[in-house]
């Protein structure tokens, strides 16, 4: 009967846990870290506001938890893609040409991974809060970039050296691949004024195809041999 007791304590209390995260994600996002109220994130969460204390030591703890669950969920979608690009970079021909063509395959391919998790529907709240971080980066902005951006970044930035012939460590490499980068963001950084100027009520399947299909034509077009950008 203990044992059974103590289960079913341990299930209320990942569930109050969980819905702690999952209002202070919302009630982070829409109102930032200072004016964010512990009265108002448990009130959304419908429970009582002792418990932040409880389950993460004050809001603080919680802001990181918040972060630590957007970042297991990037690395769920992302993890398969970084392997995938890099059982890809192994077989690269030691061919340069098609070397070059090959990686600019799979640069497309990583960053078709990038638009299909911002088109998630549950991306929203994270983009607000991710977009604050960048803006004034603090110990949470770190657990994410410790954690999967920085791999991310390197791997894009890899991938670009190889399309481009530019050195992976130079400034030009780094900065184009910045670049390529903020052309995923825009759609979710400015939404408002993507969304209002194509007309799109959000991100459907047909979008997204459609985000893929334009930047895959952007890129080609970046490093195709003799490109100005090359």
């Amino acid at each position: 009967m203990r044992n059974m007791n103590s289960t079913d304590t341990s299930s209320r209390g990942e569930q109050t846990r969980h819905a702690l995260i999952d209002a202070a994600l919302k009630v982070f996002g829409q109102a930032g870290f200072d004016a964010a109220s512990t009265r108002s994130i448990s009130k959304a969460a419908n429970v009582n506001q002792a418990l932040i204390g409880y389950h993460f030591g004050g809001k603080r703890g919680l802001y990181l938890a918040v972060f630590g669950h957007i970042l297991s969920q990037i690395t769920e979608h992302m993890a398969p893609v970084i392997v995938t690009v890099s059982d890809r970079v192994e077989g690269f021909s030691e061919d340069v040409e098609m070397r070059r063509q090959e990686a600019l395959e799979v640069l497309i391919v990583a960053f078709n991974g990038l638009i299909e998790m911002f088109g998630r529907a549950d991306s929203a709240a994270w983009v607000r809060l991710i977009v604050r971080e960048q803006q004034d980066p603090t110990d949470a902005f770190e657990i994410l970039y410790e954690g999967m951006m920085g791999r991310m970044m390197n791997m894009m930035t890899m991938l670009v050296s190889l399309a481009s012939d530019l050195p992976e460590d130079s400034e030009a490499c780094r900065v184009r691949t910045h670049m390529l980068v903020g052309q995923v963001l825009l759609f979710h950084i400015a939404r408002g004024t993507t969304s209002r100027h194509l007309s799109w009520s959000g991100l459907s399947p047909d979008n997204i195809n459609t985000l893929k299909e334009q930047f895959r034509l952007s890129v080609e077009a970046q490093f195709a041999p003799g490109a100005a950008f090359q």
